[in-house]
């Protein structure tokens, strides 16, 4: 009866293993008697794949829960019953495509298969049979951990899958089933990675198999075959591959028939056959979302995208929920740049539907309040997890609306929160203008237009005046700035009337521009007109971390010039951080002091930390650095863990490091280091580097360079910024724009008096070489007129009072 039932499984015979169902429970109580319940949970086990296959979801959880609850009734919390559980489980949590679930089973079921161990002695003949059969425990967690593979390959994780797959390998298995998985597993996973040679090696001896015996691992072939057509751009043979397949595909298992329909309906779309894909992509389910999106775009059909706007929306919403019920930060980053992709195409569709002119129109407000909850999923979730110690608070995450954030704006503040938009031809920049009562939104300029404007620009800006003439020409520039007011200041300039502060959310390359700069006509900067602050994503204006009293007065740290023997001394540094100790009535730590320890020690207690070092950021092309790893390996794909501010001993304290930082109570972190807002950039989920470290631990606001700095230019933008903070009702935000003016105005006659002050007071034998350049020059001449020296200083986050900086 077993055997034909399995049968039956194996035809997706529905009807003719529920008619042998009876029999086999009618069997199981006359053969094991007062154990048959047991006997029969197992079963209910094995059922639930058959009923999982069949895509009967609901029906395989009851069986999953109903066996589970009966043997941990009646055993206990037994360790493989609870394994056994947790891989059963995991299959469907696989099959629901909860992945991040899956891969919590998986772990939690490996972990108590290294906890087993020898029970033969146990007293119970139910359990006793279950640690007698060694072979079929072993073979459940090798199958588990070939899950774990596949479901990490999910998550676009592959390098753990492969390692664990590979170790799998190195093990004699003689069942072909779980040699067979092992292959095409891999295989995928090297697919995924563009490892072609070594995927197609693995699938060679499989080659033969067909779609009349064994139709799921002919597709499993066929995919990895197309996914390395289509990479290497052979689209032709891909779209033959598949389509002679498609006949066959009342054989093939749902899953492969989706995957196949999504392959083929993805590349007939790059070929403009966008009638043809849309009609395969309404065999994807929600999968198919964002590419129907994209094609009702090409096809102008606005009144679909607005019918499926809500629909698009939920589903979505939904998934990134989940993600925050789930979260865990070493798989989310790599699943959401898959993601990122989906929900650009469908805020690409969207946006153009609003703005088509037709009837079927989205609003705006609902637009934004999609908008607002798909940026930043991951800078989010990392900081709640740093910030509520109740794991309960980050799974109850629910979504944001504009009127969360509206409240929280003032009348003469407008939010720009900047968004990236897809079309299967194009990529192009959009923006939200958030106001206190009302939203608009635009599209804007194409990407890649954009950003090699912003490349150029930052050249320019990024180099002391004599290397200008080299490399850019004042010509240049003037093309260059008339180009950006095109794309970035025309479209929304109208907007702009009857608001003083300007609050800029960017997305993409915009993280690396200073807006200030952008001319609004006639040469006048925005920067003149508003003031101008930063944040990662629109919704940080509507939620704040939990409360926390403090028992003590909050403190100030400065730190300036670490000894190290890797990277030059910082003289200027040293006198800065002297500066700012006097104006703030604090205590310095120079050289072998400004060390790792002292601000583990003090990081709790902390209201402004000022660190004036090296700011380390690798190059894409940064094959070794100059600085000891502290030991750890380095992770070539995770720069939070290669970018850092260089301390006493070169000890690198690393982004990731300060990201675990208690540092909930500081109100402004000022970082005088090169560099230190530049970031790995990933459109949706914002700037990977320094700045994104400092909010995630806790900073209200943080004041960073978008570029290397000149020491002697940043001593003295320092000194004008805190004598500005120190002024009766300053912020942060008005003191940074007074130093920013004073630095561009002042004349070399203005400067004299205070470098003769800092030549007498401080003794470094440098110091009238690096005057000499300033000091040589006519009276009138203006030695840091030049956007090099200031404008790449911008303040991230809340333009805080002084009260709440300086304590006093």
């Amino acid at each position: 009866i077993t055997l034909l039932q399995s049968i039956a499984a194996n035809q997706r015979d529905y009807d003719g293993y529920q008619a042998l169902e009876p029999l086999i429970k009618d069997c199981t109580y006359r053969m094991f008697h007062d154990l048959a319940p047991s006997y029969y949970a197992l079963h209910q086990y094995d059922a639930s794949e058959f009923y999982g296959n069949l895509g009967l979801l609901a029906d395989a959880a009851i069986l999953i829960k109903e066996a589970n609850t009966f043997l941990m009734d009646t055993y206990g919390e037994d360790l493989l019953l609870k394994l056994m559980y947790h891989h059963y489980d995991a299959k469907l949590s696989y099959r629901l495509e909860d992945f991040y679930s899956c891969v919590e089973n998986c772990l939690e079921a490996n972990r108590l298969w290294t906890l087993l161990g020898d029970f033969s002695h146990k007293d119970h003949p139910f359990l006793t049979m279950l640690y007698a059969n060694l072979n079929q425990i072993d073979r459940l967690g090798i199958m588990n951990l070939i899950l774990l593979s596949s479901t990490y390959g999910k998550l676009n994780n592959c390098e753990p899958g492969i390692e664990i797959l590979n170790n799998l390998k190195t093990i004699d298995i003689t069942d072909f089933y779980i040699q067979s998985a092992i292959d095409l597993n891999l295989a995928e996973l090297y697919s995924r990675t563009s490892n072609f040679n070594a995927a197609m090696e693995l699938i060679r001896p499989y080659q033969n198999a067909n779609y009349d015996n064994y139709p799921d691992l002919a597709a499993c072939i066929d995919t990895i075959q197309f996914l390395m057509y289509y990479r290497v751009g052979l689209q032709n043979q891909a779209i033959h591959l598949l389509k002679e397949r498609m006949p066959l595909s009342q054989t093939i298992s749902k899953d492969y028939l989706k995957i196949h329909r999504y392959n083929l309906a993805l590349v007939l779309a790059e070929q403009k056959n966008y009638k043809e894909s849309l009609s395969l992509s309404f065999g994807l389910g929600e999968k198919g979302f964002s590419l129907q999106m994209a094609l009702y775009l090409e096809l102008q059909q606005w009144d679909k995208i607005q019918a499926a706007y809500s629909k698009v929306c939920k589903y979505y919403l939904n998934e990134i929920q989940n993600i925050f019920l789930h979260y865990n930060e070493e798989l989310v980053f790599q699943h959401l740049e898959a993601l990122e992709y989906h929900l650009s195409l469908c805020m690409g569709a969207f946006i153009e539907c609003s703005n088509a002119g037709s009837e079927s129109t989205i609003p705006a407000g609902d637009l934004y309040d999609f908008c607002l909850n798909i940026k930043g999923i991951s800078l989010e979730g990392s900081y709640l997890i740093r910030h509520y110690p109740d794991p309960t608070s980050i799974k109850n995450r629910g979504l944001y609306r504009l009127k969360d954030l509206q409240k929280n704006l003032s009348e003469d503040t407008l939010l720009l929160d900047y968004c990236i938009l897809k079309t299967l031809n194009a990529s192009y920049y959009g923006v939200f203008l958030v106001s206190r009562n009302d939203v608009i939104c635009l599209k804007l300029n194409k990407e890649e237009e954009i950003n090699t404007l912003i490349s150029k620009y930052r050249t320019y800006l990024s180099m002391p005046a004599v290397y200008h003439e080299r490399s850019i020409s004042p010509d240049d520039v003037t093309t260059l700035e008339m180009k950006l007011r095109r794309s970035l200041i025309l479209p929304i300039k109208k907007f702009l009337n009857n608001y003083r502060h300007l609050i800029i959310a960017p997305a993409g390359e915009l993280f690396h521009l200073p807006f200030e700069l952008l001319t609004l006509s006639h040469g006048k900067e925005l920067g003149q007109s508003y003031d101008i602050s930063y944040i990662n994503m629109g919704r940080e204006l509507a939620f704040h971390p939990p409360s926390k009293a403090i028992s003590q007065k909050l403190e100030t740290l400065i730190i300036g010039n670490p000894s190290n023997q890797s990277l030059p001394s910082l003289p200027f540094a040293e006198i800065e951080a002297e500066i700012v100790g006097k104006q703030l009535g604090s205590p310095v730590y120079l050289g072998k002091d400004a060390n790792y320890e002292i601000i583990i020690e003090r990081s709790p207690n902390l209201g402004l930390l000022h660190i004036a070092t090296h700011g380390i950021y690798p190059t894409p092309n940064t094959s070794s650095f100059p600085y000891k790893m502290n030991g750890r390996k380095r992770c070539s794909n995770y720069i939070m863990e290669e970018c850092g501010l260089l301390l006493a001993e070169d000890y690198l304290l690393t982004a990731d490091e300060i990201s675990m930082l208690p540092l909930t109570y500081v109100n402004l972190c000022v970082l005088s280091a090169c560099d230190s807002g530049l970031g790995s950039i990933e459109n949706y989920e914002g700037s990977f580097g320094i700045r994104r470290a400092f909010f995630l631990a806790g900073c209200k606001s943080l004041l960073v360079c978008l570029w290397k700095i000149n020491d002697l230019s940043s001593m003295l933008f320092f000194s004008c910024f805190y004598h500005e903070l120190a002024q009766e009702d300053v912020s942060s935000l008005e003191a940074l724009n007074r130093a920013k003016q004073i630095l561009r105005n002042r004349t070399v006659a203005e400067w004299k008096p205070y470098l003769a002050h800092i030549q007498k007071n401080y003794n470094f034998t440098d110091l009238d070489h690096a005057f000499k350049d300033v000091l040589n020059q006519h009276d009138s001449y203006i030695p840091f007129k030049h956007p090099y020296y200031w404008a790449g200083f911008i303040l991230i986050g809340s333009a805080t009072k002084p009260d709440h900086i300086l304590h006093r």
